[in-house]
């Protein structure tokens, strides 16, 4: 063997187990993040949840908004937050349906990986969280054209429990004053359509969102990574529907919103 070979394979070796441990140096979380999961009850309904979190010095505050078979659910969770190995645990505290997350950081902390825990009405469901990336919103955050994808079921008869799998791709243009106009492409079941229309929407302070269809909330949001993605949630008694908004670009005049 060479004396280059050597030092060449020396060098290697002494090198992995910096390599190993920069691969366990995630960093910390801190500040507001959104998210959603979708997933299924065990043994029940359809499943779909976006939550917005806030998290400061190893203790967490969740507002998350359910869907579990249509049915609306609403929950103010707090807890403490463990990291180790790039792991994430949150653990809701006095809860008496042993609520947790469990997640995996990745991408260098701009996005968790994440399934939810709970020991009463279990429940299998996954999905991303990301940094909100702003320190407050407003109606002018969602100024703009988005694509949208969305997955989910729509009950067809509540009498037997009867679900059917609902997909929808579109886009929806904001003007950044709380109105915005919508093309979509629908498949439900068997059933291809199409659909277009508009919609009036408010952005609270803390960067969650309301989409609203004459005056009724229909759809709940949270914004993301500085606005440029916005999971959401349907907010309907017979439907469990999540999906995301993808941000194309800041132009936008949306016809018919004024």
């Amino acid at each position: 063997m060479s004396k280059i070979h050597f030092n060449m394979i020396c060098a290697l070796f002494f090198m992995a187990p910096a390599l190993s441990s920069a691969a366990t140096n995630c960093p910390s979380l801190k500040g507001s993040y959104g998210f959603s999961l979708q997933g299924q009850v065990v043994n029940g309904p359809p499943y779909a949840a976006v939550g917005l979190l806030s998290v400061a010095r190893g203790s967490f505050a969740l507002q998350l908004t359910e869907s579990e078979g249509g049915v609306i659910f609403r929950r103010v969770i707090n807890g403490e937050v463990e990291i180790k190995d790039c792991g994430v645990t949150l653990s809701g505290i006095d809860q008496n349906f042993g609520f947790q997350l469990k997640g995996q950081i990745t991408d260098q902390g701009r996005e968790v990986f994440l399934t939810e825990i709970r020991q009463v009405k279990p429940v299998v469901a996954s999905g991303i969280m990301r940094p909100v990336g702003l320190s407050q919103c407003s109606d002018h955050t969602l100024k703009g054209r988005y694509n949208y994808i969305t997955q989910g079921y729509e009950q067809v008869s509540s009498e037997n429990n009867s679900w059917i799998p609902v997909g929808k791709v579109g886009k929806e243009e904001f003007d950044g004053k709380g109105c915005s106009i919508y093309e979509e492409s629908i498949k439900q079941g068997v059933n291809f359509s199409t659909a277009s229309g508009r919609l009036n929407y408010k952005v609270a302070k803390n960067c969650s969102f309301e989409l609203i269809e004459a005056g009724v909330p229909v759809f709940f949001g949270v914004v993301v990574d500085s606005g440029r993605i916005m999971p959401y949630l349907k907010l309907a008694d017979s439907a469990t529907r999540s999906g995301e908004y993808q941000r194309v670009d800041g132009v936008s005049t949306p016809r018919n919103c004024h």
